[in-house]
């Protein structure tokens, strides 16, 4: 189960996270992947985040992909 957090809930320490934009429900939701300290970050529409996402195992799993 993922858990969302509120982005002002964001910590230095967790690093890139998956963030969201709620109350903008689509599928898939509109996401970005970083963090609040890259320059392109928008405070006030990136309202939600988790943590639990593996980026390594997404990127293995790219990459395992685009070789088949």
């Amino acid at each position: 189960m993922i858990q969302l957090e509120k982005s002002e809930d964001w910590y230095e320490d967790y690093g890139d996270c998956l963030f969201f934009h709620f109350p903008t429900f689509e599928e898939p939701p509109e996401s970005y992947i970083g963090s609040p300290l890259e320059t392109d970050f928008d405070h006030e529409y990136w309202t939600h985040f988790t943590k639990d996402v593996d980026f390594n195992l997404i990127i293995a799993q790219a990459i395992q992909m685009a070789r088949t």
